[in-house]
């Protein structure tokens, strides 16, 4: 997943990811990625998918993702779940004791839709 952006730092917390070139023309939809960083280590990934109806340009997009406005403010994209730290008896746990029949939980990415404010 990660060899297919370049990263860029946007807030002491906060870091976007833009689809390199050649990824984002494979791509049926351009996406970027946003990582927030909590104390403690703990990190929030958002992947979203960028607008492709041509009322705003891919640049303009990711600067927005970058220099976000103050205030209260939702977007909405996939979330990525964290299965190493799922409490106990959650869905998310429950997926977790589901994926580590396939693979060591490090090498699975679970995404699910959701809205970060």
């Amino acid at each position: 997943l990660l060899d297919t952006f370049d990263f860029w730092r946007a807030q002491p917390q906060r870091i976007i990811g833009k689809m390199q070139p050649t990824a984002r023309r494979q791509a049926s939809t351009p996406t970027a990625l946003v990582v927030t960083f909590a104390d403690g280590g703990a990190a929030h990934v958002q992947r979203i998918a960028l607008d492709e109806s041509g009322s705003l340009e891919e640049a303009k997009q990711i600067d927005r993702l970058m220099h976000p406005k103050p205030g209260p403010s939702s977007t909405r994209g996939s979330l990525l779940v964290d299965l190493l730290r799922a409490p106990r008896d959650s869905c998310a746990w429950e997926v977790a004791r589901w994926a580590v029949q396939l693979d060591g939980l490090s090498n699975v990415l679970a995404w699910t839709q959701g809205e970060v404010v």
